[in-house]
């Protein structure tokens, strides 16, 4: 797992010292399997964060924003309970991908409702 983690990492910054002294160390050599597309803009999902190697990566989160590498992303509420939870970006990426456009719905929301629909089955 930490060499599939580096060789991601390696792919997106070869040039970062952190990083490639962890590979050389984990000894990650050939990152070629993985092909980053450098047109791909952040969403701000956060996923960065949890696995950077380093812990450099941080997030500020504010009152409806999230902040990454001096950049402010506007995060969308929740249309059931009115919580900020995502970014447009990553709203917008994510139907994209799915092909499924709807309102945006926080985990707690979406978890709640499939328990009230799996008690409906239930009853059945």
């Amino acid at each position: 797992m930490r060499k599939t983690l580096l060789s991601l990492l390696m792919a997106e910054v070869p040039d970062n010292e952190k990083i490639s002294l962890m590979a050389k160390e984990y000894g990650v050599g050939d990152y070629s399997r993985f092909h980053m597309d450098k047109g791909n803009e952040c969403i701000m999902c956060g996923s960065c964060t949890s696995v950077c190697p380093t812990g450099c990566i941080k997030i500020e989160v504010g009152y409806g924003t999230r902040k990454i590498w001096n950049r402010e992303f506007e995060l969308l509420k929740c249309s059931v309970c009115g919580k900020h939870f995502i970014t447009k970006e990553q709203y917008d990426y994510i139907n994209e991908k799915c092909e499924m456009p709807e309102e945006p719905v926080c985990k707690s929301c979406k978890q709640i409702e499939i328990a009230r629909k799996m008690m409906e089955i239930c009853e059945l």
